[in-house]
């Protein structure tokens, strides 16, 4: 159970655990509008087990490539290439240890609203476990995403920062969804595992974005490098709405060996807690999670049943 710095999630009897998917898009969830970086390491590597990966390609079409620089100044190494990875449903997977990067260009983020998804292995000790991250140290011209503390989750436009508390590390690798949204009209929301973790109403976008780097974060002449397994990264130039999240979350967790759970789409919020209002909205999720093929239409009538002899259902 995830607790919200702002917020402590309420569970409910309307629990179901999506493992597997068989389906797919386009685009992540069949989403396509304003997706300008996919990078599946299953699909857009051409590597075996062990060897290094010096060209992501970006499936989004938008040939926001991620790609390994020789000429860095910084010491970096290329990441590994990990073919079928069982702790990420075997699929391939990124392996960055330490002195691992690779440089993406997002400085087109700078002004934009954005969604951001990354199914992230990290598998380490310590402080600034970023697994993206920009090179400016001004407030709001840094794009920092990854974990501060090995429980405590941030998304940054450097000072500017939203945390929120999740699981902590142990000494194995520790798989996880996180999503990241952002809207001028309403501020950031922080999603792990299809929950929502934190949010704020911050509305001031990222002023610029530079030196974008899958692998390591720089702080005042200190790199601090992300240790674990990146599988896929989605990336968006606008603030999805809730059913749209919704799709892309459960087409990469399921294909990567996560679980999802209706009830963290649909907590028990007050303006929920009716029979008629939360089963309503449990049911729209539901059918989001049929069309995705994730759910018969069996499964997606008990859960809703259960949903409607809870508490909130009732």
């Amino acid at each position: 159970m995830y607790r919200n710095t702002i917020r402590l999630l309420q569970r409910t009897a309307a629990v179901f655990v999506l493992t597997s998917l068989s389906v797919s898009h386009a685009a992540p969830g069949g989403v396509s509008d304003g997706l300008k970086v996919w990078l599946r390491a299953s699909t857009g590597i051409e590597a075996v087990t062990g060897e290094q990966v010096v060209f992501w390609a970006d499936e989004s079409g938008a040939e926001n490539h991620a790609q390994f620089n020789p000429a860095n100044i910084y010491g970096e190494l290329p990441p590994v290439f990990i073919a079928s990875n069982p702790d990420a449903g075997g699929q391939s997977t990124v392996r960055f240890f330490n002195r691992n990067a690779l440089e993406i260009d997002l400085t087109w983020l700078a002004g934009s609203d954005y969604t951001i998804f990354v199914v992230n292995g990290r598998d380490r000790f310590g402080l600034a476990n970023f697994y993206i991250a920009g090179d400016s140290l001004l407030n709001n011209r840094n794009l920092t995403l990854g974990y501060e503390q090995p429980d405590l989750l941030r998304q940054a436009h450097f000072n500017n920062d939203l945390d929120a508390l999740v699981e902590g590390y142990s000494g194995l690798p520790v798989w996880s969804l996180d999503s990241f949204r952002f809207a001028q009209s309403e501020g950031r929301d922080l999603f792990h595992n299809g929950a929502l973790v934190a949010s704020d109403d911050n509305a001031i976008p990222l002023l610029s974005n530079t030196g974008t780097t899958l692998g390591h974060f720089r702080a005042f002449d200190t790199l601090f490098w992300f240790q674990g397994d990146l599988a896929e990264v989605v990336v968006y130039d606008r603030a999805l709405t809730a059913d749209e999240r919704l799709r892309v979350e459960a087409e990469l967790a399921g294909r990567n060996g996560g679980s999802l759970s209706l009830d963290d789409y649909v907590p028990c919020t007050p303006d929920l807690e009716s029979h008629g209002a939360y089963v309503r909205e449990l049911a729209r999720a539901a059918k989001i999670f049929r069309k995705a093929g994730l759910l018969t239409r069996g499964e997606a009538g008990r859960a809703i049943a259960r949903g409607a002899n809870s508490d909130c259902g009732q």
